[in-house]
């Protein structure tokens, strides 16, 4: 097995020649290059990205069906569901990954830089849109109760995840131009790897690390108003009306905050990659230790397919409703066959 660099478009090692550089990646170097695809980025993230796809088409079945049913609130539950399907396609990717490295007799490196980029414009932008939708939701339910009637809808939900859908279509777009290592890109763009992919990275890394302080933000913002308003309503309700209200919530507060938290501490990993990436001044730094980079970048994978198994497993434990419908159906099919 080796793996092909000749599609290398940077300036960081010019006093070296093609042939050189292939050696130089071909040597020692490249046999811990290798095991390092091998096993971080194939053999430790291949289970989570399995457990991740059935997890999450189990969570897209239960909650479909609870969505029809009229079971659960179905503004909140398009969106949980639309997440759920872009953690799908993000376990997917992995997968590929995962099966190509460890199958492939030669690993072209453009074609991992492909699947992670789809990996993480999905995670990171969708979710964070998610989680800002969910507030605000929540923040006009109980701060706003008649607007809230009006103004949020199923047909909006819907809106906000074709907007979503959007976003990934252009964002990707935006970093896949940028790709040197791919023949094609690169003899339409011209770029290197000091030129566009560095300021593109530097771009997309920076809109990451504002989204997520963006979106705890708002929650945070939220909470606070929620608490608020509602320590000012329940002053004039009974104690029984409040916990009447509190049983038939159909998406309550608290499980919006244990799905922020689960966000925020899984993505943090991910965070802390991007600012470090801000931070560096060296242009050349990141391909002078890019075996170090890989190995941390498959733990920073590895972060986002964590939280992937975990979301469902959250959404099952605390939702009464999804996990009764989730067990109807299961012994309902077994009773079919």
């Amino acid at each position: 097995c080796r793996m092909s660099v000749e599609n290398f478009v940077t300036q960081c090692f010019y006093n070296l020649s093609i042939e050189e550089r292939i050696h130089y990646f071909e040597s020692p170097h490249g046999a811990r290059l290798r095991n390092v695809y091998r096993k971080f980025w194939g053999m430790m993230n291949l289970p989570f990205a399995v457990f991740g796809i059935i997890l999450s088409s189990c969570f897209i079945i239960t909650a479909t069906n609870a969505i029809y049913r009229k079971k659960v609130s179905r503004k909140c539950y398009v969106l949980l569901l639309n997440r759920t399907i872009g953690d799908v396609i993000t376990c997917s990717m992995s997968l590929l990954i995962c099966l190509y490295i460890l199958l492939a007799r030669e690993i072209q490196l453009y074609y991992i830089i492909y699947l992670t980029k789809i990996i993480y414009v999905s995670r990171v932008y969708r979710s964070a849109l998610r989680y800002v939708a969910l507030s605000v939701i929540k923040l006009l339910a109980v701060a706003r109760p008649f607007e809230y009637r009006i103004c949020v809808t199923i047909k909006k939900s819907v809106h906000v995840v074709i907007i979503s859908w959007v976003i990934f279509a252009l964002m990707l777009s935006y970093i896949l131009s940028a790709l040197v290592k791919v023949p094609y890109l690169n003899e339409l763009t011209n770029c290197t790897m000091e030129t566009c992919i560095r300021f593109k990275h530097w771009s997309s890394n920076l809109l990451s690390v504002l989204l997520y302080f963006f979106t705890l933000s708002v929650f945070g913002i939220t909470l606070i108003l929620v608490k608020r308003e509602r320590r000012y309503g329940d002053s004039f309700k009974s104690q029984r009306s409040i916990k009447k209200r509190r049983k038939t919530s159909r998406f309550p507060f608290w499980k919006l905050s244990l799905n922020v938290l689960s966000y925020a501490l899984l993505n943090l990993f991910y965070i802390i990659w991007c600012i470090g990436q801000l931070v560096s001044t060296n242009h050349c730094f990141f391909l002078r230790n890019y075996i170090e980079f890989e190995r941390i970048y498959a733990f920073v994978i590895l972060s986002s397919l964590i939280r992937i198994c975990i979301d469902p497993v959250v959404c099952f434990v605390t939702d009464v409703q999804v996990t009764q419908l989730h067990i109807n159906l299961r012994f309902f099919s077994k009773k079919i066959t």
